[in-house]
């Protein structure tokens, strides 16, 4: 169990309610994924431990997504090597699920894994872990704690993505507040306490690698081996890759060596293919060759419901989607033309024409059910679709006759369909709308060199903690910051409440920002794509994590 001084209790509780990252810790921007209809109901408790013990067997399992690119997971590449990555690797913590209608979702608890303690000080600002006897890699080297130690100061180095992380964790210097005490033993500290610690430790990006095979491997130009770990693999997890002949697919098999929890009733394989096309995807899942398909496009999803060879498993998630602005762009510098633009925005046409109800509405920048979002149940909206409003905003705003850019990545369905509906309904409020479809390389180089002037983006924040997808958003030092909102509220706001531990002033730090990235509309908030997983009626056991890809030992195929 995760122990605690009393001075942590209260922090415990908060990491819990405050959940919230992408990415990568990441996120992308203008990705194509599935949503899903409505909020999921239902609480029959699972718990993690839901996972495998006592059931029958699975079978096999195959997956079609995409490529998997590298398995190393500080450089990963797409979300389907991210996925693998999270079942090669072990991670310190991992995150408890409840069942809800069917699909296991993440819920505030952390238990360690491979730890068998994590303990603080008085101060809360030093960490102690403690190992579980007897673990090893997969190739039977114990598991120790200069493994981890080197994991964690691999994970936190300037080569991996995670490097951004050491700011919401507190860490100063990774290569002198991170060491081993002993074989099983290491420390943490930190400069404040801080309250994602837990939650980030689940990440994947923290899967334990091999210090010595690291060491053996690297060069004067890569000290961390990633071009070795790209490629190759020594797993803590609980599995191992069996084969990976090339792009078309991976095969991984359930790793012996792994005894930090129970994996007995986990599927002996899992195969994922590389189907990117999702018509393809639906039609191999029809015809029995795969169990799940992750990337199905909204309007399949929803004919795939009224089909008995298939079955929706589907939940709210807080997958902002939102129209940016160029914050800086001479026209839409004033707040009263991006609110006048938030207000002819067709949420409802979006949601269900494009989403296809798979989605609900977001609430400014954390929407529901992201922790201490500002929207209870996801349905409220900052600017509801109100011609008459935006029509008088821009006449007091002085702006007539109006003409703006719109660019999207032609690459995404979903944006090109989007920007067709935004371009008709701002029409009406007597404002020009170009449409710009930019091949990905384009868009993606000018988002970066925030050069468009309107734009379609997305962002999902691994760990759904509002603060810290705020910090990326929206603080004016963020490299994802697109529409590049300056302002110095909302960035001592979010500071103070990075390192805050009490629930409640982190609540509400957190809900004053969120109110001014509403009443500033730096981006309209378009909707929040739910999370779908389209499958054979016979598996059960999809989990929805806080990372949001499935983690294969709690699938089952009957």
């Amino acid at each position: 169990m995760i122990r605690r001084t009393a001075v942590r209790v209260a922090r415990g509780v908060a990491v819990a309610t405050a959940a919230a990252l992408l990415v990568a810790g990441c996120s992308s921007s203008s990705e194509t994924s599935g949503g899903t209809s409505g909020a999921s109901t239902g609480s029959s408790a699972a718990g993690s431990g839901a996972s495998s013990g006592g059931a029958a067997p699975s079978k096999d399992v195959i997956i079609g997504y995409g490529a998997v690119g590298v398995l190393d997971p500080i450089v990963f590449k797409s979300n389907t090597g991210f996925m693998i990555t999270n079942n090669i690797y072990g991670t310190l913590v991992s995150q408890e699920y409840t069942e809800q209608d069917g699909l296991l979702v993440g819920d505030a608890t952390y238990q360690p894994e491979l730890a068998e303690s994590l303990e603080w000080d008085a101060a809360g600002t030093l960490l102690t872990i403690t190992l579980k006897p007897g673990l090893t890699f997969q190739d039977g080297t114990p598991l120790t704690a200069e493994d981890v130690v080197y994991t964690l100061q691999r994970s936190l180095s300037p080569e991996s993505y995670a490097n951004a992380f050491k700011v919401y964790i507190g860490i100063e210097d990774e290569t002198t507040d991170i060491t081993a005490v002993d074989d099983t033993t290491l420390t943490i500290a930190t400069q404040f306490e801080a309250p994602l610690m837990e939650k980030f430790l689940s990440f994947p990006i923290f899967g334990i690698l091999p210090k010595a095979v690291g060491e053996a491997n690297k060069t004067a130009d890569d000290p961390w081996a990633t071009a070795y770990f790209s490629k190759n693999n020594v797993s803590s997890g609980p599995y191992v890759v069996e084969s990976w002949p090339g792009d078309a697919e991976i095969v991984l098999a359930k790793n012996p060596a792994y005894t930090a929890s129970d994996t007995s009733a986990a599927p002996e394989t899992v195969t994922v293919k590389n189907v990117s096309d999702p018509n393809q995807q639906y039609l191999a899942l029809q015809q029995g060759q795969l169990d799940l398909a992750m990337g199905l496009t909204p309007k399949l999803a929803k004919q795939a419901e009224s089909d008995a060879a298939v079955k929706v498993t589907a939940s709210s998630a807080s997958q902002l989607a939102y129209l940016g602005f160029n914050n800086a762009d001479p026209v839409l510098k004033d707040v009263r033309v991006r609110q006048a633009i938030s207000y002819l925005v067709p949420y409802d046409t979006l949601r269900t024409e494009v989403m296809q109800g798979f989605a609900n509405d977001a609430y400014g920048p954390a929407p529901y059910p992201m922790a201490s979002s500002l929207d209870p149940d996801g349905t409220k909206v900052a600017y509801p679709t109100d011609v008459a409003k935006a029509k008088a905003l821009l006449a007091e705003a002085g702006v007539s006759d109006l003409t703006l850019t719109l660019s999207v990545n032609a690459a995404d369905p979903t944006s090109v369909e989007s920007a067709t509906f935004i371009q008709s309904a701002l029409q009406e409020g007597g404002v020009t709308l170009n449409v710009e479809q930019l091949q990905s390389s384009e868009y993606t180089q000018k988002l970066g060199e925030k050069q468009l002037q309107m734009f379609l983006g997305e962002w999902y924040s691994w760990g759904q903690d509002a603060v810290y997808q705020m910090f990326f958003l929206l603080s004016s030092g963020s490299f994802v910051n697109y529409t590049g909102f300056d302002n110095a509220e909302i960035d001592s706001t979010l500071t103070e409440a990075i390192s805050e531990a009490d629930v409640a002033t982190r609540d509400g730090l957190s809900q004053t920002a969120q109110q001014i990235a509403i009443d500033e509309a730096p981006m309209a908030y378009l909707y929040a794509r739910n999370y779908l997983v389209v499958s054979n009626p016979n598996v059960s056991g999809i989990t929805q994590p806080d990372d949001a890809l499935p983690y294969f030992r709690y699938l089952s195929v009957q």
